[in-house]
């Protein structure tokens, strides 16, 4: 009973299909693969690749020296500024001395004030100030 079954099954099962070796000369080559047989074609794909690929490459250093060489005459010209910034602070520190004040008002023909001198006094209310010598008058 068994075997009668296997030969059932045998009996209606597709038959298999059979294959055939390719003859050598008949590949089956596409598009590409004939452009690249072609070693001239070949060749000049590569030398764009290669080209290209350079191209980008100077493009990105030129770039990046650029602003290499920018960025060191900016950090120059900060410097100069920065050592004219602090010769300034000097002079002015200098000027604003008050022997320096008191001898160029002499010079330029303004009397010194008298021992009668004014201060200004914070008011109640912030950013608000008086004169005390006006108050003291009313």
């Amino acid at each position: 009973m068994l075997a009668q079954r296997r030969q059932e099954v045998r009996r209606y099962s597709a038959p298999r299909r059979r294959r055939t070796a390719r003859p050598a000369g008949r590949k089956k080559i596409g598009a590409f693969q004939k452009m690249l047989g072609n070693s001239m074609v070949c060749i000049l794909v590569l030398a764009a690749a290669v080209c290209f690929m350079l191209t980008l490459y100077v493009g990105a250093y030129a770039k990046v020296t650029e602003t290499g060489c920018r960025r060191g005459e900016l950090q120059s010209r900060l410097r100069a500024v920065r050592s004219e910034n602090e010769e300034l602070r000097a002079t002015l520190n200098a000027l604003r001395q008050p022997d320096r004040v008191a001898e160029f008002g002499l010079a330029h023909g303004m009397q010194p004030a008298g021992d009668n001198m004014t201060y200004l006094k914070l008011a109640d209310e912030p950013h608000v100030a008086q004169n005390l010598e006006a108050r003291n008058t009313r």
